[in-house]
């Protein structure tokens, strides 16, 4: 009797096990698309990047697109938010005018080209994607 509710148990997990690995292939598809979409509307008149971050499977996934003008600002910001099981997105204008030098100067004021972010706890998961955003559009433009 021990032995069938050890294997209905088993059986319990894998069933979940699969179901979230599909619902998160899924929820990775759409932030994919996101992104190629963005990038297909922006790249060529602007410097286009992202970054996503996600801490654990039961915390906000976050990934941030900008796209950076030849002065270096963010013109265009788009924010994906949410977990495994929904996504919304929205404009991020929050971050438009943002100049991306000013940004790393202030954050990094040591920066000698690689780049040290501040210890995980100083910033929030949706800080952390834009860091990655504004990292990777500052190499592509320098």
């Amino acid at each position: 009797m021990n032995t069938f509710f050890g294997f209905l148990l088993l059986g319990v997990f894998i069933f979940l096990f699969v179901i979230y690995s599909l619902l998160s292939r899924d929820h990775s598809k759409k932030m994919q698309e996101n992104y190629e979409k963005f990038k297909k509307t922006y790249e060529g008149q602007y410097t286009v990047g992202f970054g996503i971050n996600q801490d654990s499977i039961f915390a906000e996934s976050y990934q941030i697109i900008i796209a950076v003008n030849r002065e270096h600002k963010i013109v265009k910001a788009m924010i994906d938010e949410g977990n495994t099981f929904e996504i919304k997105r929205r404009e991020a204008t929050e971050y438009i005018g943002l100049d991306v030098d000013k940004y790393i100067k202030e954050k990094y004021p040591k920066f000698d080209g690689n780049y040290y972010a501040p210890e995980r706890g100083k910033l929030t998961g949706k800080e952390r994607a834009l860091v990655a955003a504004i990292k990777q559009v500052h190499k592509k433009i320098h």
